[in-house]
């Protein structure tokens, strides 16, 4: 079904005026004297969309809607005419309204319209003025709305597909960080494909079969051999993964002019450096064990092959999805009286969504500032401090059980042999990210704090639909 521009019968767009002073300013957002005769608002409603998220496309089949962008944050709005006999049927329009063009926009039932915050870092508010009761009277009735974006059928695909210059590949959407790329993917309807296992990084050939006739400008490769005491066992596995197959990205990448975000870690330094300032992106690599040698590789095989590409180190991961020390420790807390742990092993834990943020910002920018950069959660502390947080944190809310106490132990590294020798000092500076892609960086502490009430707030639900 193909749709041209041009006016839509019954979409009315007029500018708001602001009216301003000292104290700020006010804007009428209508009056009935103003409205066409027979539209009459029966409720309002007023929400926030974040940077790059869009709401829509959807439809109504009885209300009419009246929408105001008056700021904070501007939108682009999409209307597509797909009421069977109107005049201007197969017609669609953009307008762009909020702060930098104040506008208010009436949408006939029968009209699919959708729209999105194009701010970079605001939170973007619309107020709307439907004529119909949301549910109907006393919230009893079927909700009069068609939902086009759940279909992602054409209105959908129409709405994205200017964001096809940026259309991504993510490899490894089943791990820890890889997930909640996807999810955030999801959230701000960009444009992408997923693989995991099915698609072998190792075998070039799965590459290219994967990719034939998809239009691809990112990939995100969150794939790798992980298991770092494994590693030193299975040394020529995590070298094919590590290495090999990232080579293959490289190539890859190379012939397709696609530009590649590649995750590594804070292995590849040996955890000498004196402790006054952390790791930068030009300091001496130096791996003291077949994992970090496996990542470091990895590295050396992009920057052979590729010039537009971004390398991000991080450090201490732990997520939603997959095994990870806090959920170690959670269960540790809920199984034993005494849990010992690591005090001499200096780091700065990274929550898996707060990378997963910094990954699309990269993307979004859409900037040359190509090569290596580091990024965590800010701060530095030990495994040992880095538990006691853990379970002070839980245990405030709640998600330790009763009145249980445990104590936490503080050991030497040596006390605890692993087949793998960890870097006594991983600490990343994340100076050179900061400064390039203007970023605040929140404290491991805030990220923990986010993540453990996540944490509670899933439990809750899990124990309300067992009551049920």
């Amino acid at each position: 079904m193909k749709f041209k521009n041009g006016e839509i019968e019954g979409v009315i767009a007029k500018k708001l005026t602001r009216f301003s002073d000292e104290r700020g300013y006010l804007v009428e957002t209508f009056r009935t004297d103003n409205l066409p005769n027979k539209l009459k608002p029966a409720m309002s409603y007023i929400s926030y969309t974040s940077p790059g998220v869009t709401r829509g496309p959807h439809e109504h089949e009885e209300q009419t809607d009246i929408f105001c962008f008056m700021g904070p944050g501007n939108f682009k709005i999409k209307l597509w005419d797909n009421r069977k006999g109107s005049k201007t049927l197969r017609c669609c329009r953009e307008v762009i309204g909020g702060e930098d063009n104040p506008v208010r926009i009436i949408v006939p039932p029968g009209v699919v319209h959708g729209y999105r915050n194009i701010s970079e870092e605001t939170d973007g508010i619309v107020i709307n003025y439907p004529d119909k009761l949301y549910r109907g009277w006393g919230k009893k009735e079927e909700v009069d709305e068609i939902r086009h974006e759940d279909k992602e059928d054409e209105f959908y695909l129409d709405f994205i597909k200017e964001d096809k210059s940026q259309m991504i590949w993510l490899i490894g959407n089943k791990g820890m960080l890889g997930s909640d790329i996807e999810k955030l993917l999801k959230e701000k309807r960009m444009a992408y494909w997923a693989s995991d296992r099915e698609v072998d990084i190792i075998d070039y050939k799965a590459l290219d079969k994967f990719a034939k006739d998809k239009q691809i400008n990112w990939i995100i490769n969150c794939a790798g051999y992980t298991r770092v005491d494994k590693a030193e066992e299975e040394i020529e596995e995590s070298f094919r993964l590590n290495r090999d197959g990232v080579r293959n990205l490289a190539l890859f990448s190379n012939k397709r002019k696609i530009k590649l975000i590649h995750i590594s870690a804070d292995y590849v330094f040996d955890g000498r450096k004196e402790r006054t300032a952390g790791y930068s992106e030009d300091d001496k690599t130096n791996p003291i064990n077949t994992y970090g040698k496996s990542k470091l590789a990895g590295e050396e095989e992009i920057k052979k092959t590729l010039v537009e590409y971004f390398i991000i180190r991080t450090a201490w991961l732990y997520g939603k999805e997959g095994n990870n020390f806090v959920y170690t420790m959670l269960r540790l807390f809920r199984e034993r009286d005494l849990v010992k742990v690591v005090e001499d092993q200096w780091g700065s834990p990274t929550f898996t969504a707060d990378l997963a943020e910094i990954i699309l910002k990269i993307i979004k920018s859409d900037v040359d500032k190509y090569g290596i950069y580091h990024f965590t959660n800010e701060g530095v502390t030990t495994w040992y401090a880095f538990a006691q947080a853990i379970y002070n944190k839980a245990k405030k809310l709640g998600l330790l059980g009763g009145k249980r106490q445990v104590e936490i132990k503080p050991i030497k590294a040596n006390e605890y042999p692993t087949l793998a020798k960890r870097p006594v000092y991983s600490v990343l500076s994340k100076d050179k990210i900061k400064k390039e892609f203007n970023l605040k960086i929140r404290s491991w502490e805030e990220a923990l704090e986010d993540f453990l009430s996540f944490l509670k707030i899933k439990e809750e639900k899990l124990k309300g639909k067992e009551r049920q």
